[in-house]
């Protein structure tokens, strides 16, 4: 039998975050879909979540603050574009 990897991801934010540009969206209010007022992305928002902790698994991130808003940038070193 192989050998199977788990990684634990935190998924504070996933559903907030513009899967396209990083905006946070603070105004969700339970909604079915995500609008980004950053990049105009409209995504379910569900699926905006996946895409978001595929990409943190992927390729890692860091987060920080910046005038009181939370950005997350993905490091993308040694992905090709």
């Amino acid at each position: 039998m192989g050998e199977v990897k788990v990684k634990e991801l935190d998924p504070y934010g996933s559903s907030s975050l513009c899967s396209r540009c990083g905006w946070h969206n603070q105004d969700l209010n339970g909604a079915d879909t995500f609008e980004c007022l950053g990049c105009g992305l409209r995504i379910n928002r569900q699926l905006n979540a996946a895409i978001n902790l595929y990409m943190r698994l992927r390729f890692g991130c860091t987060v920080k603050w910046v005038g009181g808003r939370k950005y997350i940038k993905l490091k993308m070193e040694g992905a090709s574009q």
